[in-house]
C-alpha cells in the first residue's frame, strides 16, 4: 500500500533638582574707595617659643576625629537616601526611555538583545530571527529557496513568508496583520502574531515605564499582594541599594523567588520592575498555575524490541506476552524509491492482528519507518521544505489510520552533506507528532566512522529534539572488516556511550542503548577471511561439543576458536552473561533504556536476563 498526499484525509484535525524661586536683588550702593599711600612695614618682633597645651575636651568640646567621622556618616546616608529617592521618582514619574525594554517572564532581557525591537504601524511587536532564536526557538532558519521563515515550538510548525500577510500554522493557512520583514540582512518576525498560540506568551505594552512583558502562560506563576504603601523595590536584597520601583498598598505582585533567609522576595511590579521588597511586607501568595508537564508514554526504562519482517512478506504473528518489554517496533513503513516522499505501507490484515496483539499485551507501538538506505531519494526529500512536509504529513496519516503510538526513524547511508537536512526533518516532524500525542526516536550509528555511516547524523540536535535517540552498538566489526572481530564489545559500548554524553552533549535520559540478538562467525582458510551473521540461539549449535570458551574481561564476551576442514573459525559469544554485561551500561549512565535487534534472533532465556537487569515485567 503507498501512502501518499493523495490518501490523505481531508477532514485531519488543526495542527499558535528643585529650582528655588529667585529674588530680584536691589542695586548695591557704589563704593568709593580712597587709596593710601603705602606705608614701610616695621620689622616682626622676635616669635616666643611654642608651648604644647593640653585642650580639656569635657568643656563643651568634640574630638575632631569624632566629629570627622559623624559628618561622613550623614554625608554617607543623605547621598544614598537621595539617590534613591531620585531612582524612584526617575523610575515611576520621570524616566522617559530612548528604546523599549523588554522583559520575559521574570528577567530583564534588554541587554541580551542583538537587534531593536519595535512595534508597527499595524501595533504589531517585532523580534529579529536572532532574538526569536535566543529566547524561544533555537532552531529557526530562512529558507532560502522559498524565502520564509520556519519556526517551532513544543506542538506547532510555522512557516512564514517574507513580506506576505499570510502564515501557515500546523499545515492551517492564517491571514496576519503585518509580514516578516528584512532590514538589511536581518529578518524580523511579527511575534506578537504568533505569541499566544505557537509559543504559549502573552504579550503586554506597559506604556508607563515603556517596557513590553512577556509572561509564558504554561509555566508556573506565584502572585502576592503588597501591604506597604510607598514601599520601595531594591535592586539586590539589602537596605543599602538601588531603589527599583515604589509601589502602592494593594498592588498585585509577580513572586521571582525568595532568598535563604526568606527576609526578601524577588518580585515583579506591575510596571515590569524586578526587585527585591521584605517578605513580610507581602499577603495573600498564591500559586496561580503550575509546569504544564507533558506525561511520558513510558515511565522508567524504555525496553523496545524490533521486530523486523521483509517488505516481501506479510507481517509476523504473534501470541502471547513477551517479558521485559514495553515497546515493539514492527517494520511497517518504508520509502519509495524516487517517490518524493511517498510511503510503502506493509501492514495489511496480518499487520492489524498484529497491532491488536501488541496492544493488548500493554505494548507502545513505534514501528519504523525505513529509508531503505536510499541515499539519493532519501537527499532529494530532505533538501526541499516542501518534500519534507509531504512525507511529515503521510507520517502523520499513517499514525491516525493504524493508531500507532509513534515512530522510529531509521535512515541510513545518508550523504554527508544532508547531515543539516536530515536534522530539518527531524525538527519539523516532532512538533507535529507532539500535538498528537506521539513519539519519535531515531535510529544513529556510533559518533565515529565514515562520511555516509556516522558523520552523517548530528547526534547533539537530534538528542534535545528527538525523544530518544537510538544508538545501534552493533556492527563493530562489520563484514567487510578486513580483520575479525566482536560484533558488540562492551568496553567500545561504553567508550561510545561516553562519546555521546561528552563530544555529542547528548543528555543520558535521551539515549536508548540498541543491543545485537547475533554476532559473526569469522573463518579464515590462510589465503582469506570472511564471515556470516549467527542468531543468538544458534550459537551454541555452530560450536564444537568441547570448544574452551574463554572469557575476555575488556569485551565481557566468551571468545572460542575451532577448525572445521581447512579453515580456523572464531566467534564472540552473544549468551545471557554477555547481554546482562551490557544492560549494566543502562543503570551505570542512567541511560533512557535499551532496543534489541531482532526480535527471532534470541536465545529462549534472554528476556529472562531482560526483565531482571530492567526490572520490567
Amino acid at each position: 500500500m503507498a501512502l501518499d498526499l493523495d490518501s490523505l484525509n481531508d477532514n485531519n484535525p488543526k495542527k499558535v533638582k528643585n529650582k528655588a524661586e529667585k529674588v530680584k536683588k536691589e542695586p548695591k550702593a557704589e563704593k568709593k574707595v580712597v587709596k593710601e599711600p603705602k606705608q614701610p612695614k616695621e620689622p616682626k618682633a622676635p616669635r616666643e617659643p611654642k608651648t604644647k597645651v593640653n585642650n580639656d575636651y569635657s568643656e563643651k568640646k568634640f574630638p575632631l576625629k569624632t566629629l570627622i567621622i559623624i559628618l561622613v556618616v550623614v554625608a554617607i546616608i543623605a547621598i544614598i537616601g537621595f539617590i534613591g529617592y531620585q531612582s524612584v521618582l526617575g523610575t515611576v514619574k520621570t524616566e522617559k526611555y530612548s528604546s523599549l525594554h523588554l522583559v520575559i517572564n521574570s528577567g530583564e532581557c534588554t541587554s541580551s538583545l542583538k537587534h531593536d525591537i519595535f512595534f508597527d504601524e499595524n501595533g504589531v511587536f517585532y523580534l529579529s530571527q536572532g532574538d526569536v532564536a535566543n529566547f524561544y526557538d533555537g532552531e529557526i532558519y530562512h529558507d532560502d529557496k522559498y524565502d520564509m521563515i520556519v519556526t517551532s515550538s513544543e506542538t506547532e510548525l510555522v512557516t512564514m513568508p517574507v513580506d506576505k500577510k499570510e502564515i501557515t500554522i500546523n499545515d492551517v493557512k492564517k491571514t496576519i496583520k503585518s509580514p516578516v520583514i528584512k532590514k538589511g540582512e536581518t529578518y524580523f518576525i511579527p511575534f506578537s502574531e504568533i505569541a499566544e498560540e505557537v509559543f504559549d506568551t502573552e504579550i503586554t505594552f506597559i506604556e508607563e515605564s515603556n517596557v513590553v512583558k512577556f509572561v509564558s502562560t504554561d509555566r508556573e506563576l506565584t502572585t502576592g499582594v503588597n501591604t506597604k504603601n510607598g514601599n520601595i523595590v531594591k535592586q539586590n536584597p539589602k537596605f543599602l541599594s538601588r531603589a527599583m520601583d515604589k509601589i502602592p498598598a494593594n498592588e498585585e505582585l509577580t513572586i521571582v523567588s525568595t532568598d535563604d533567609n526568606s527576609e526578601w522576595t524577588k518580585v515583579l511590579t506591575a510596571r515590569g520592575k524586578i526587585g527585591y521588597i521584605k517578605t513580610k511586607t507581602i499577603k495573600d501568595i498564591k500559586k496561580v498555575r503550575d509546569d504544564v508537564v507533558v506525561k511520558k508514554q513510558i515511565e522508567g526504562p524504555v525496553s523496545m524490541v524490533w521486530d523486523y519482517y521483509s517488505e516481501y512478506v506479510e507481517a509476523p504473528t504473534r501470541s502471547g506476552k513477551i517479558d521485559g518489554i514495553n515497546v515493539i517496533s514492527p517494520s511497517f513503513f518504508y520509502l519509495q524509491k524516487d517517490g518524493n516522499g511517498v510511503v510503502l505501507a506493509n501492514v495489511g490484515e496480518k499487520g492489524e492482528d498484529y497491532l491488536d496483539w501488541a496492544h493488548s499485551n500493554g505494548y507502545k507501538v513505534w514501528p519504523i519507518l525505513s529509508n531503505n538506505s536510499l541515499r539519493d531519494t532519501s537527499s532529494t526529500i530532505l533538501n526541499d521544505y516542501y518534500l519534507r512536509h509531504n512525507l511529515i504529513e503521510v507520517i502523520l496519516y499513517a499514525c491516525e489510520i493504524y493508531d500507532i503510538d509513534g515512530i522510529n526513524l531509521d535512515f541510513e547511508n545518508l550523504n554527508l552533506e544532508d547531515k543539516n537536512s536530515f536534522t530539518k526533518l527531524i525538527i519539523e516532524l516532532k512538533p507535529r507528532l507532539n500535538a498528537i500525542g506521539k513519539v519519535l526516536t531515531v535510529d544513529v550509528t556510533a559518533p565515529d566512522g565514515s562520511d555516509n555511516w556516522s558523520l552523517c547524523y548530528d547526534r547533539n540536535k537530534i538528542g534535545k529534539v528527538a525523544d530518544y535517540i537510538v544508538y545501534m552498538g552493533y556492527d563493530q566489526y562489520t563484514g567487510s572488516s578486513s580483520s575479525p572481530g566482536t560484533n558488540s564489545g562492551y568496553d567500545w559500548l561504553e567508550t561510545n556511550i561516553n562519546k555521546f554524553l561528552g563530544q555529542e552533549e547528548v543528555a543520558p535520559e535521551k539515549i536508548i542503548l540498541g543491543l545485537p540478538f547475533y554476532t559473526r562467525e569469522w573463518s579464515d582458510s590462510g589465503i582469506s577471511i570472511s564471515t556470516n551473521v549467527v542468531n543468538m540461539k544458534s550459537i551454541d549449535a555452530i560450536i564444537p561439543s568441547g570448544t574452551e570458551r574463554v572469557w575476555l574481561e575488556d569485551e565481557r564476551q566468551y571468545y572460542a576458536e575451532y577448525v572445521k576442514g581447512n579453515s580456523t573459525y572464531k566467534i564472540w559469544i552473544e549468551d545471557d552473561r554477555s547481554f546482562r554485561e551490557k544492560l549494566s551500561l543502562i543503570n551505570k549512565y542512567k541511560l533512557a533504556g535499551a532496543a534489541y535487534w531482532n526480535k527471532g534472533m534470541e536465545s529462549e532465556g534472554i528476556w529472562q536476563v531482560i526483565s531482571e537487569e530492567l526490572n520490567i515485567k
